[in-house]
């Protein structure tokens, strides 16, 4: 049969190829195709023909169909949560949009929404056509916003988010979108009525950053242009965000980003020194991340420096940088000590722990434990003070507590970045207790027994005084190794140096001194106040400091029974006990310091009291 076909004369939808090419079967939907001979119409049913001339790669006047290698149809908008309505029709949906250049016949793709599926119908999507795929009962109040595809069981889209996925015949992906209510960025549009919009359908990477909630005033925009749709070029490149040594044979890295798997779960892409293998990789979803797996075991606390080849995101720019550091660090006993311990808080306030690393090594926080020791000698409540990933590094201070709020507001030496908010701690009590310091496998570090009677023996009361460490290559139990933190530092240091430390002289002969002994409180920045420094070389002295006039009377009282630490200050701003502004004159001025053990220093200075253009 030789026939000439004209797109314009039938309605036909199917064209099948038979076994023994180049014959076809063609199946017609409706009459008014003129057969050959006459003038009447063939009937409807199959026609087999051979094809001869078939050089054309598409019928005159219509567009050439896509192959699935060059595909563009996306998951283009989705309305997941439409109640309360904003505009729109109150139903769930999802676009479907040809961004490509060629038509797409939609019969027989699957559309998956978490571990659901549905078979498309036959639709045939041009470019630049969106298809709006919904539930047969929503199908009518949609239609009039775009050409629908209407599923007599259309998947339900989760609120929180899920996995979409758009694929071919065969199986072959189109696109998959992992949406979650935090593209949103919205409190109150993520609540309902307000869909995802693509906001660059020619972008199929980096999902996050590539939707944003509907700028429409009806809350979508099915059947039309998205409100957020602009170029939308993914240039920034991915950086290693954290690297995790878990065993002396694993480690895991983790990226800024997802990352493209094909390059990530590629064994020779990570350069190892040494004769290491085998290698094995475990990718974490969504792809930002790799766990590698290797033998020999690391060596240990020796860090080794391993070597990320052609790493990109999954828009392909390059990784920032590509060298990262497996180290397996063994604990030992003197590498973390307990630094500061507050066991009695103030009403209102938190217990907490302070550690400090001794050593040149980077401890993770993950493997250290806390512990109390109960009056039998069982280990109670232990705790881990950070997750994976956080460390301890050489020289720091940190402290842990279950609520920074019950801290920070009490202690003006606190340094709020050194403090961390854990879930719990183990049982500190206000009388007496023991907390011990494990590490790996709850091998033994250190052990503080602490009791009320180890604070200053004149504190009028103990609520809210810390005992700090004197020394921390000390043993931790040595005598008169803990003290009462200054009141000169606000009786506690989360996170800072202690008050009660030996300073680096190790001098142990208090020194009184006057910075200056003419002061004018004029408040222009230039000795503003007397100041009077003492330092005192161990903890446990406390000073009193007393005015006198001319005449020998007193005028006010600077400080009466001041713990201090190692080094304080006194100042004074010119003023009397009733805070008035004194004349200018001469002053003296009497420091007294007195130690438990009966040491005491006494001395006086004559200053002026100045008044603005008097120096």
């Amino acid at each position: 049969m030789n026939l000439p076909l004209s797109p314009y004369g039938v309605k036909s939808h199917f064209l099948t190829l038979a076994i023994s090419l180049p014959v076809c079967v063609l199946s017609f939907l409706a009459t008014g195709f003129p057969c050959p001979g006459g003038e009447r119409a063939c009937p409807l049913g199959t026609l087999t023909a051979r094809v001869s001339e078939a050089s054309a790669t598409h019928l005159p006047g219509l567009p050439p169909s896509a192959e699935p290698r060059d595909n563009k149809v996306v998951i283009n908008e989705i309305m997941a949560d439409p109640t309360p309505v904003a505009g729109l029709p109150d139903a769930e949906w999802i676009e479907l949009y040809n961004a490509g250049a060629l038509a797409v016949s939609l019969k027989g793709w699957e559309l998956r929404v978490g571990s659901y599926h549905r078979v498309l119908p036959d639709s045939l999507l041009l470019p630049g056509q969106y298809r709006v795929v919904c539930s047969q009962a929503a199908a009518p109040s949609l239609a009039g916003y775009a050409p629908v595809i209407a599923l007599s069981s259309f998947p339900a889209l989760r609120n929180s988010g899920n996995r979409i996925t758009l694929s071919f015949p065969g199986g072959l992906l189109s696109d998959l979108i992992d949406y979650s209510d935090s593209w949103y960025g919205d409190s109150s549009r993520k609540n309902g009525g307000w869909s995802l919009e693509r906001i660059d359908p020619a972008r199929d990477c980096g999902q996050k950053a590539n939707w944003s909630v509907s700028r429409d005033p009806a809350g979508g925009t099915p059947g039309k242009a998205n409100s957020v749709m602009a170029p939308n070029l993914d240039l920034t490149p991915p950086e290693v965000t954290a690297v995790y040594t878990l065993s002396p044979r694993s480690a895991a890295i983790f990226f800024s980003e997802a990352m493209d798997t094909l390059l990530l779960r590629e064994t020779t892409h990570y350069h190892l020194p040494g004769n290491w293998g085998p290698l094995f990789l475990t990718l974490a979803a969504p792809g930002n991340g790799v766990t590698l797996t290797w033998e020999p075991p690391l060596p240990p606390n020796q860090p080794c420096e391993v070597e990320l080849l052609h790493m990109a995101d999954e828009c392909g720019n390059p990784l920032a940088g590509n060298q990262v550091e497996f180290v397996w660090v063994v604990v030992a006993p003197g590498d973390v000590v307990i630094n500061e311990i507050l066991f009695d808080p103030f009403g209102g306030g938190n217990d907490f722990v302070e550690l400090l690393n001794l050593s040149g090594k980077k401890i993770p926080l993950n493997r250290l434990v806390l512990a109390a020791r109960d009056e039998n000698g069982q280990l109670k409540k232990p705790v881990s003070p950070g997750p994976a990933g956080t460390v301890l590094l050489p020289g720091e201070i940190l402290a842990f507590t279950t609520d920074t709020a019950g801290v920070l507001p009490f202690y003006p030496s606190a340094q709020r970045e050194q403090i961390r908010e854990i879930p719990s701690l183990p049982p500190m009590y206000n009388e007496e207790g023991c907390l011990v310091l494990l590490g790996d496998s709850m091998t033994f570090l250190e052990e503080v027994n602490y009791r009320e009677e180890m604070h200053h023996p004149l504190l009028a009361s103990h609520e809210g005084v810390s005992l700090e460490r004197r020394n921390p290559r000390l043993p931790a139990n040595a005598p008169v190794n803990w003290h009462s933190a200054a009141e000169t530092a606000g009786f506690a240091t989360p996170g800072s140096p202690n008050s009660a430390g030996i300073p680096g002289s190790g001098a142990d002969t208090p020194v009184i001194s006057f910075l200056q002994t003419a002061f004018s409180p004029d408040y222009d920045g230039y000795h503003d106040e007397l100041i009077i420094s003492c330092t005192t070389g161990t903890p446990g002295w406390m000073a009193g400091c007393q005015v006198f006039d001319p005449s020998g009377r007193w005028v006010t009282r600077l400080a009466g029974n001041l713990l201090l630490g190692t080094h304080a200050s006194i100042t004074w701003n010119g003023r009397d006990e009733n805070g008035s502004r004194l004349p200018s004159g001469p002053y003296l001025v009497l420091v007294e310091l007195f130690h438990p053990d009966g040491r005491n220093l006494i001395r006086k200075c004559a200053v002026f009291l100045t008044a603005r253009g008097d120096l």
